[in-house]
């Protein structure tokens, strides 16, 4: 599933996964970030994130970057890189923006979640 999203959301910016330790030299750009799987009675899921990222006070980029991931994202159905199978993805809501002095960026985090059906791993 990561494979694929990542795919699909390079096509809009610049993407990166939450443990890259290098220089991000330019902004807008996006984190994805892959949570632990969550099982309940009544649902299944893999939740992840997208933190979107853009120049300190550019409002406007962060707003318009974060539209153009829900609509990428939400209700949309990926094949997976590794086989024929997919997976459909659901957005779940988003964080307060944040102030990143030291990247000298505003960021805002994108909650979204894949339910899983039967026997389906990352």
């Amino acid at each position: 599933m990561r494979s694929a999203l990542y795919k699909a959301l390079k096509e809009i910016a610049p993407v990166y996964h939450g443990s890259y330790s290098g220089k991000v030299e330019k902004k807008p750009y996006l984190i994805l970030s892959m949570e632990a799987e969550v099982r309940t009675r009544l649902k299944n899921l893999t939740p992840f994130s997208v933190f979107v990222y853009a120049d300190a006070g550019d409002m406007t980029a962060l707003d318009s970057l974060c539209g153009q991931v829900k609509k990428l994202l939400h209700k949309k159905t990926f094949k997976r890189i590794t086989d024929d199978s997919f997976f459909i993805v659901e957005y779940e809501g988003a964080g307060s923006d944040f102030v990143e002095d030291e990247l000298q960026a505003v960021s805002r985090q994108l909650r979204f979640s894949i339910p899983i059906f039967g026997n389906d791993f990352l």
